[in-house]
């Protein structure tokens, strides 16, 4: 568990002043890995033990806005393991008042060969706290038609967007969903992902996106594989 006061910067914001989900889960992406470190598991031990944690499940509830120069604090917490899943919850505040919540799924897996691994295999503690945290309830699937590849718009995979882990960053999906959601722009209240298949660097995604109500359902099928690597469910508060 680890806790974490945040400013919110001018360059973390979209053009309506309020937060993008990507530069949150930047943030969010950084309290977890200093919360595993916390352990004795740092990146660095666990590449040496050829292993690395992978989300695969994102969903965020927003119940304010947060904008430009809000100061929040972020609580996260490694909550519970379902399987080989572990569930780590996050709870934002401003002021000591919920302005957020979101719930990832993460799993173990392989640096080399890319396969998940069991929990037991992590050679530090990693103890599930389980505190009573409702959580946000995650995407299960999309319906969007991805069968008419005129319909979809390209994206490549460069350089600039991958991580240590050699793919695709989880914090660049969001700005996918968001770019190719084919809606007008609001305050967000709930953005929901699936990681479904790795991404990596000169890998073409064909994204497509359908309307649904207050926001849109968004997909990304990789070329190289022929499978959706992503999912998304995006809604934006209700307007008057």
């Amino acid at each position: 568990m680890l806790k974490q006061k945040i400013k919110i910067n001018s360059y973390d914001v979209g053009e309506n002043g309020e937060i993008k989900v990507s530069a949150l889960m930047k943030y969010m992406q950084e309290l977890a890995v200093s919360d595993i470190a916390g352990t004795g598991a740092t990146y660095e031990k666990m590449r040496a033990d050829d292993m690395v944690f992978v989300i695969i499940r994102f969903g965020i509830n927003f119940l304010q806005p947060v904008r430009k120069y809000d100061e929040i604090e972020i609580l996260t917490v490694n909550n519970r393991i379902e399987g080989v899943v572990f569930v780590r919850e996050y709870l934002f505040y401003r002021g000591g008042l919920p302005v957020a919540e979101a719930t990832t799924h993460w799993v173990l897996m392989s640096y080399s060969r890319r396969m998940p691994l069991r929990p037991s295999a992590l050679n530090y503690p990693c103890d599930p706290v389980g505190m009573d945290i409702k959580g946000v309830e995650l995407l299960r699937r999309t319906s969007v038609d991805t069968s008419n590849p005129a319909a979809s718009a390209p994206y490549t995979v460069r350089w600039s967007a991958l991580d240590e882990n050699r793919h695709l960053n989880n914090t660049v999906y969001a700005d996918l969903v968001f770019d190719h959601c084919g809606a007008d722009i609001g305050s967000v209240k709930t953005c929901r992902i699936n990681f479904t298949g790795e991404a990596l660097a000169g890998d073409v995604i064909d994204i497509f996106s359908e309307p649904a109500q207050n926001g849109s359902a968004v997909c990304g099928v990789n070329r190289r594989t022929g499978k959706h690597c992503f999912e998304a469910d995006l809604r934006f508060a209700a307007t008057e």
